[in-house]
């Protein structure tokens, strides 16, 4: 292929849409959540009596001084992690990582080489010893009250305590990590446990995937929490993805994404979803991938148009092959290029602008008049491309 050609091709690829042994046991009659769950688990047989885990992760294991159970947290770090040695990033703390660890890292990868996403620490949050219950465990930390049908269960105030005094303390320590910038995923109880969490402790992560989170748990407690602190807060400054199989309680969660919206949170970005023809385990992996590009959607300004009209024109990819930027809706558009459709800019300052759907920051350049002279724009990871203004 000629090099004018491998230059337009990738540009086109990029700017629109890139390249696109665990048996179940015995669950309660409250709910068929954990038999749901145990859809995700795939049995390995393997002679080595050792973990099987993803190539470039590595485990941190503690036994909790606040309920003394014994934890494991499976981390996956960037790839770019060790060339990049005083960059900070991400974290994205999967529960339920005994099941969903992996399939997160999955997601992530592909989401990340379509630069959807930006680079994560995703750390499993899972336990630790010799064939754990996960059933009873995860029952027990992962619900906000007790109920006579599982006992043990109403531990959640406590694993908000070792999340917060101990999980995240190891992971910021050991880790280059942004502070200020954590997220929570996961499905049915662990869902539920991410609700809690949003409703009683919400800063202490600023993303929320919440997929077919267990609502009818203690006659609805959830919205009662929800509730309770709506009578004390106007605002809630998260980004919150939801999901609910179709074939799921979708009832309820149309409930609670409706009591929600009816307090109108300041700072709330709220998006659900319906995966439909899904029941409760199997809508997580669409789930997380569109929670993900969700909660790490860069959010933009709002610039009036007679700023915006600067930015419009042609810019030339090649000799005699050019793009078209237009204004649309308060914003600007690549129009239909190479027979994809078009994709829209927002812009994240005066001259800075993140490109719908992606992970990818375009910056205008202006010559000492001010006047627009060209986009660079990273073209894929690690390469960027300066596109002259015709």
């Amino acid at each position: 292929m000629k090099p004018y050609k491998m230059m337009f091709l990738l540009l086109s690829l990029t700017l629109m849409y890139c390249k696109s042994n665990s048996n179940q046991k015995g669950t309660s009659r409250y709910f068929k959540e954990t038999q749901a769950i145990a859809v995700s688990r795939t049995s390995v047989t393997s002679k080595v009596t050792k973990d099987l885990s993803v190539t470039g992760t590595e485990n941190r294991i503690f036994t909790s001084n606040i309920n003394g159970k014994s934890y494991k947290l499976q981390i996956n770090l960037p790839s770019n992690y060790r060339k990049h040695p005083t960059q900070t990033y991400p974290v994205l703390y999967i529960l339920d990582g005994q099941w969903d660890f992996v399939s997160m890292v999955a997601i992530y990868g592909s989401l990340y080489y379509d630069m959807h996403v930006p680079e994560l620490i995703i750390v499993g949050v899972t336990y630790d010893g010799t064939e754990p219950d996960y059933e009873s465990l995860r029952a027990s930390d992962l619900t906000p009250t007790a109920i006579p049908e599982l006992p043990g269960s109403g531990q959640a105030a406590k694993f908000v305590q070792i999340f917060e005094q101990e999980i995240m303390p190891i992971i910021t320590k050991n880790y280059r990590t942004n502070k200020k910038d954590n997220a929570i995923a996961g499905t049915s109880f662990a869902g539920l446990f991410s609700c809690y969490v949003l409703f009683t402790k919400p800063k202490l992560f600023n993303g929320y995937i919440i997929n077919n989170p267990s609502l009818s748990y203690a006659n609805e407690v959830m919205f009662q929490y929800e509730t309770a602190f709506a009578k004390k807060h106007d605002s809630l400054k998260v980004s919150a993805f939801m999901v609910s199989g179709g074939l799921d309680d979708v009832e309820r969660f149309h409930r609670i994404k409706a009591q929600m919206r009816s307090h109108d949170y300041k700072g709330l970005h709220l998006k659900s979803w319906i995966a439909e023809g899904m029941g409760h385990s199997g809508s997580k992996f669409e789930g997380y991938a569109k929670g993900l590009q969700y909660i790490y959607k860069k959010r933009g300004i709002n610039l009036p148009d007679e700023k915006l009209k600067a930015y419009e024109g042609d810019y030339e990819v090649v000799p005699g092959q050019s793009f078209h930027l237009r204004i649309k809706n308060g914003h600007l558009v690549l129009d239909p290029f190479m027979g994809r459709p078009e994709i829209a800019l927002y812009p994240l300052g005066d001259n800075t602008f993140s490109t719908q759907g992606y992970d990818i920051i375009s910056h205008f350049k202006k010559d000492t008049n001010g006047k627009v002279i060209a986009l660079e724009t990273e073209v894929s990871r690690g390469h960027v491309r300066v596109f002259k203004k015709l």
